[in-house]
């Protein structure tokens, strides 16, 4: 009985020390990845600020218009963002992108008017898509500036 107290007492510091947050993004480590791969792998790499975000219900799209956005059978409640995009390194030029993203999928963490870098995959039904693996950077980030600079040094932009 006390040996079942004592892993309950463990399990409960370590909740207070460690947060579920912060358990959930050591499960999202990354395989180790270069720069060329990550351009490589990626269709669309731009900067920009996000301007809003919407959660896709199942079965819905909050962008009626935007058929690509409903895939049947796809992951529900995934999150759409909508960027103002500033810089494009790699892909058409546009004033404004949608990538979505898997809120349970480790994604990104982008927040309303917080310039970001972001690293985009489509599937094979043109839906663009980021992840915390795809190496977005966010304005503040420690390597933020670098990644901009490396970017721009190899990479023409539009």
């Amino acid at each position: 009985m006390s040996k079942g107290l004592v892993s309950i007492g463990l399990a409960a510091v370590a909740f207070a020390v460690f947060p579920v947050d912060g358990l959930a993004r050591a499960a999202c480590e990354c395989p180790q990845t270069s720069l060329d791969e990550r351009i490589a792998a990626s269709v669309y790499i731009f900067s920009g600020k996000p301007l809003m975000f919407a959660q896709i219900p199942p079965g819905a799209s909050p962008f009626h218009s935007e058929g690509s956005m409903e895939i049947p059978g796809g992951v529900p409640n995934d999150i759409v963002t909508i960027f103002q995009v500033d810089t494009v390194w790699k892909g058409a030029a546009q004033r404004r992108i949608k990538v979505r993203r898997s809120p349970r999928s480790c994604a990104s963490d982008f927040k309303v008017d917080e310039a970001a870098i972001v690293f985009v995959q489509a599937d094979s039904a043109g839906v663009l898509w980021t992840g915390v693996c795809s190496g977005d950077a966010v304005k503040g980030d420690e390597h933020y500036d670098l990644l901009k600079a490396d970017l721009t040094g190899r990479l023409k932009y539009n």
